[in-house]
């Protein structure tokens, strides 16, 4: 889900493994890749239904715009208010595509299968009030949440993107060989903001057109 290029997907269909890619960028037209529609959630829950009891996995690369630090002055989100400011469109839609990965894990984890959420390091969404009903479940449930940081450098990146996975697989461990890089190693190779200076004469950052090709990971 939220599958940008596609590329874990390819990768498990060369290794013989059946795999469905979603994103809502497949479609302009219709509403069948949006999570937030009913036609796009029922197609999501329906693959993973399909999917082999025991052996299921998701991978969700959820739309973090909403949930990260560079955007908290507009969305209001902080540790003690993570809901936001729900006068926002903007904000309402990003709760409610969180809810709705929530019940996709459910069924992940009704199905005895695996699931990975991959997100910047200063995201938010482990704060939502789903996601912390989620984690109370699991606990109750003696099911673990693990999660792993790492640098997307390390993985050939023009970025160095500190990034978070959140897993009930151990095997996200495999990603500690990029948990730790040098000073040298984290210079950007591109500019993904450019600064402006606003009417009160004071700094400002925007993002620019690089700055979403960052986002690709699978």
């Amino acid at each position: 889900m939220f599958a940008g290029a596609g590329r874990i997907a390819r990768m498990a269909r060369q290794a013989g493994q059946k795999a469905v890619a979603l994103d809502i960028v497949y479609s302009s037209h219709s509403h069948c890749f949006d999570i937030n529609e009913d036609a796009g959630f029922a197609l999501a829950a329906k693959s993973l239904l399909d999917g082999d009891y025991g052996e299921v996995m998701g991978t969700y690369g959820v739309c973090c715009s909403s949930w990260v630090a560079t955007s908290r002055g507009s969305t209001k989100r902080s540790f003690l208010t993570p809901m936001g400011c729900t006068e926002y469109q903007s904000v309402l839609l990003a709760n409610k595509m969180v809810s709705r990965l929530v019940l996709l894990i459910l069924i992940n984890v009704a199905m005895l299968g695996t699931y990975w959420i991959e997100q910047p390091s200063s995201t938010l969404i482990m704060l939502h009030e789903r996601m912390v009903w989620l984690l109370d479940l699991l606990e109750r449930l003696n099911m673990r949440m693990f999660r792993q940081l790492f640098w997307m450098r390390a993985l050939q990146h023009p970025t160095p993107k500190r990034t978070i996975l959140f897993s009930n697989s151990r095997w996200i461990s495999l990603f500690s060989f990029a948990a730790r890089m040098k000073k040298h190693q984290l210079r950007s190779q591109i500019e993904t903001t450019d600064t402006y200076f606003n009417k009160e004469g004071k700094k400002r950052f925007k993002g620019n057109a690089s700055l979403k090709k960052t986002q690709t990971l699978v």
